[in-house]
């Protein structure tokens, strides 16, 4: 169901509790396929972003300044 709905970077995790009826393998991967297709409606997917890590040294003279500036970026 991941791959049919081009979803990457995801699990889903079925838990079945036996209750008594044997469902058979069709019935099994029907369950297990509800399952998944439930949960990829009532998720609330992201689009995935590509980051960059950036190593930035200045003195430590800087620090309230940079702390200022990493919040402004960060709040965008």
């Amino acid at each position: 169901m991941l791959k049919r709905n081009q979803i990457v970077n995801a699990v889903i995790f079925v838990i079945r509790y036996f209750g008594g009826t044997k469902l058979g393998i069709a019935g099994l991967i029907h369950a297990y396929i509800t399952a998944s297709e439930d949960a990829i409606d009532n998720a609330e997917l992201r689009s995935w972003l590509n980051k960059k890590r950036l190593l930035v040294t200045f003195p430590y003279k800087f620090a309230g300044k940079m702390k200022s500036i990493m919040q402004m970026i960060l709040q965008k």
